[in-house]
């Protein structure tokens, strides 16, 4: 592979190698070095090309296919906002004292929404969320796992997401939050 500025050498690798091999599932053999495929990925990051734009002596870029680019865990809450706009399409979210609308919304793991529904700010966390989860359904069909806060306890609640997604409902309560992990 020709030296590109952004590759790193094979001793500063070294360093790292050990924690990247731990995140990995060891099911089948490598297809690639991870070597390559890290300084594939830092020469993306640093040149701003697309994966499939990589020049061709890095791996191949579909190497990645085959995995869902749906997830199968989302984690769900809500967000009251202030508007200007008094009309019907506002609300008042007595709990936090605003008045506007409100935003549920289910992200991955990485962040990424999956799943949005704006509201007036009246409609509760429980309702919103439900309601998007309706409205989202297909999109979150691989969804096994929902994480909610405090806001989302009951069992009617995850009763009605395991309806809907057939998917298991986890309330992180405050006190535990340093104990849970993925």
């Amino acid at each position: 592979m020709p030296d590109y500025p952004s590759n790193i050498s094979r001793a500063q690798f070294a360093l790292i190698q050990p924690d990247l091999e731990n995140f990995r599932k060891h099911t089948r053999p490598r297809r690639y070095d991870l070597y390559d495929v890290f300084n594939a990925i830092l020469y993306s990051l640093t040149t701003g090309c697309q994966w499939r734009e990589l020049p061709h002596d890095f791996p191949e870029w579909h190497f990645a296919q085959g995995r869902s680019a749906r997830t199968s865990f989302v984690i769900v809450d809500a967000q009251s906002v202030k508007t200007t706009d008094l009309t019907k399409n506002s609300g008042y979210d007595g709990g936090k004292k605003i008045s506007g609308i409100k935003r549920h919304m289910a992200v991955d793991i990485n962040g990424l929404p999956q799943a949005i529904l704006v509201t007036r700010a009246n409609v509760s966390d429980r309702s919103g969320a439900l309601a998007m989860f309706s409205l989202a359904s297909q999109n979150l069909e691989l969804v096994q796992h929902v994480m909610v806060d405090g806001g989302y306890t009951g069992n009617d609640f995850a009763d009605q997401v395991k309806l809907i997604l057939n998917a298991k409902t986890t309330v992180a309560k405050r006190n535990e939050l340093h104990m849970f992990t993925v």
